[in-house]
């Protein structure tokens, strides 16, 4: 049993993996945990199983219930019944977006979601409420193909109930809310959480909804899921977090405030769109150059730098250059020579990284039009190893910075 008192929570995906084991483990299941929620939790799933089966409940002029995941599902002893069927923990079952960012790039015997010490919850349009470990079937179902889906899950504050009953249990002491759509954020009455516990909800600064979640996979791989309850505990609103695809920053608010992306109002959302452009992490190579360049300066200019009153592998607050050692100065110095780079924000930082005394600066290849290239800084600080890095730049320019800068850190041996 998880002993930590963070809890995270998330959505389903309509990509699923396939297969599964005839064996139900009852004991992983949230109403194993919340004995006292059993018998509710079973009534709304099978509530919610009527209405996958009618004919009213459909996706694109399709009733759902005849859709190929949903051609082979029981009643099952997680509806309450006895009908044999196959079962795959939530953790392996789910493979959207969120979830393949979380399993990319590790070893195909570990599952991050069931391995870290901290809880998981997710929302699902048919089972109401799972843990990570929970034994599911293969299935389809969002809120938007029947608008009863949505009303049952939301009705009585039902949902809400059964998350904080799980705080007050496990005394959760803090809520990291990695919904990313509002039609799943909006099924919990936050206020009502955030009387029992912190709540922290994560918004991107490029994107808003379904394509969000890529973001918010490396966010909790990289950022929450390996990192101790002591320093999950330490984190505050306001707080920034940079990866390959955009910025993720920390509210209390449940909706994103001005200057953030919101998704659009009325239209339908779901759950997983089919394909998403994908920002991998690149090495200091190219076999073209671009056809336009940024004008380069001949010296370095004054540019913002600052950790916007976060802390830093210096053990310290940054507020101007001066303010980090030499040798990062040195660096910024050459990443001010593109007079199209704005200024640099340090974020997150880590204390794991390479084992080298040298500081040295990876950039990662951005998306047009987002104004910032994220990067990360590596070397020996006073509390840290690894600093990551927003360079804000002029929009439109990302990707011609992003080589022009590679040129630069590689002639100055920066990289």
């Amino acid at each position: 049993m998880r002993k930590s008192k963070i809890l995270m929570v998330t959505i389903c995906s309509n990509r699923k993996n396939k297969g599964g084991v005839r064996e139900y483990k009852k004991e992983l299941s949230i109403f194993s945990l919340l004995p006292s929620y059993e018998k509710k939790i079973l009534e709304r799933r099978n509530q919610a199983w009527e209405l996958l089966k009618s004919n009213e409940s459909t996706r694109e002029g399709m009733p759902i219930k005849d859709l190929p995941y949903n051609l082979e599902l029981k009643k099952g002893p997680d509806f309450g019944g006895s009908s044999s069927s196959r079962y795959m923990p939530a953790y392996k079952r789910y493979s959207g977006r969120f979830y393949n960012e979380i399993r990319k790039e590790i070893n195909e015997n570990e599952w991050p979601l069931k391995e870290t010490s901290h809880h998981v919850l997710i929302i699902s349009g048919l089972y109401g409420l799972i843990t990570a470990d929970e034994m599911i079937q293969l299935y389809s179902c969002h809120l938007p193909d029947n608008q009863n889906i949505e009303a049952l899950w939301k009705k009585n504050g039902f949902l809400t109930n059964l998350i904080i009953a799980y705080i007050r249990k496990f005394s959760i002491l803090k809520v990291f809310d990695l919904t990313a759509q509002d039609l799943y954020r909006k099924l919990i009455n936050w206020d009502r959480v955030k009387k029992k516990c912190e709540v922290l909800h994560a918004f991107g600064d490029q994107n808003a909804g379904p394509a969000v979640l890529p973001s918010l996979g490396i966010f909790a791989k990289e950022n929450l899921l390996t990192e101790s309850e002591k320093e999950l505990l330490k984190i505050s609103s306001q707080e920034t977090f940079l990866n390959g695809y955009e910025e993720i920053k920390l509210f209390e608010t449940e909706s994103p405030p001005a200057g953030y992306p919101k998704e659009e109002s009325g239209k339908e959302i779901s759950i997983e769109e089919e394909s998403y452009t994908e920002f991998k992490n690149t090495q200091f190579e190219r076999t073209e150059k671009p056809n336009d360049q940024t004008d380069i300066s001949h010296h370095p200019r004054d540019i913002l730098v600052t950790s916007r009153g976060h802390n830093t592998i210096f053990g310290k607050k940054i507020t101007e250059k001066k303010d980090l050692p030499n040798e990062v100065q040195y660096i910024i110095d050459n990443i001010s020579l593109s007079n199209d780079v704005i200024s640099v924000i340090f974020g997150r930082f880590r204390s794991k990284g390479p084992k080298t005394a040298e500081f040295s600066v990876k950039l990662f290849e951005p998306k047009e039009s987002q104004g910032h290239i994220n990067a990360k800084l590596s070397g020996q600080g006073t509390i840290g190893r690894t600093q990551e890095i927003s360079i804000k730049v002029t929009k439109g320019m990302e990707k011609i910075v992003y080589w022009t800068l590679i040129g630069i850190l590689k002639e100055k041996n920066c990289s």
